[in-house]
């Protein structure tokens, strides 16, 4: 006689957010993923809501998306509103980087900063820490502008957000993710948006800014920043790099000049 086969036990809420953020993931609409399942959208949509469906439903999507159907544990996956991503998603960017950029109030200096990036099982969330203290080339005066945040990550653009948030001032740093068709391309180009101090006024300011990632993890990595002018051995190949990315990388928008004059 044959013995009927026990349906699986699953919490479908969880079943549903993790068939949600996987999909997110693979930037798969709903409609391509029933298609792909050879299901209705409406199917799709109720087993996303944590609603019961054919178990044939279940086993094909879940197929598709490369996840485990009976696993009740949600993952590490951060909250919708730092992206969903997945821990999984972005262990390449887990290390030490070396990140370059212009001093914002004296641009002939190049600053040279470490960062890190790890992963809050805890808070469930991508975080950096920037190590910045250094001993400036033009007065000899310790700096220490560290400062660390954490990561959000745009569902659509797929663009990295820094975020540092210190008594109601915000700096924002917004990078590509990795080219990683090219696996030893681990750089990333982008633009650091803050505020400078200049005199007694404080104004909007952005410079480019360059990552490096770091192959071999540096112990004395926390002491790695440093201010560089032109007498520094690798100050021309940055300088061009930032430059490079000033021109071609971040998109500043200009409105023409004949916008800009009132007409008479």
């Amino acid at each position: 006689m044959a013995l009927d086969r026990a349906e699986p036990t699953r919490d479908l809420n969880t079943l549903g957010k993790r068939i949600e953020r996987a999909r997110n993931e693979l930037r798969m609409t709903q409609e391509t993923l029933a298609r792909d399942a050879h299901t209705t959208s409406k199917a799709v949509r109720k087993l996303v809501q944590g609603k019961k469906v054919a178990e044939r439903i279940v086993l094909d999507v879940c197929s598709i998306l490369g996840i485990d159907p009976d696993s009740n544990q949600l993952g590490d996956y951060s909250d919708e509103d730092h992206g969903n991503y997945s821990l999984n998603s972005l262990k390449a960017y887990v290390g030490q980087f070396r990140a370059f950029r212009r001093s914002l109030l004296f641009p002939k200096y190049i600053l040279r900063s470490g960062f890190e990036f790890s992963w809050d099982r805890q808070a469930k969330v991508l975080r950096f820490a920037e190590y910045q203290k250094y001993k400036s080339l033009r007065n000899g005066e310790l700096v220490d502008r560290s400062q660390s945040g954490e990561i959000f990550v745009g569902n659509q653009s797929g663009l990295l957000h820094l975020l540092t948030k210190t008594n109601g001032a915000l700096r924002l740093i917004t990078l590509p993710k990795y080219r990683l068709m090219n696996p030893d391309d681990m750089t990333m180009r982008g633009i650091v948006l803050t505020q400078a101090r200049d005199d007694s006024l404080h104004r909007p300011s952005a410079a480019a800014i360059l990552f490096e990632k770091i192959k071999v993890h540096e112990r004395d990595f926390r002491n790695y920043a440093k201010e560089m002018n032109s007498s520094d051995n690798e100050y021309r190949k940055i300088d061009a790099e930032l430059k490079n990315i000033e021109r071609r990388v971040v998109n500043f928008v200009l409105a023409p000049l004949e916008n800009l004059v009132a007409k008479e």
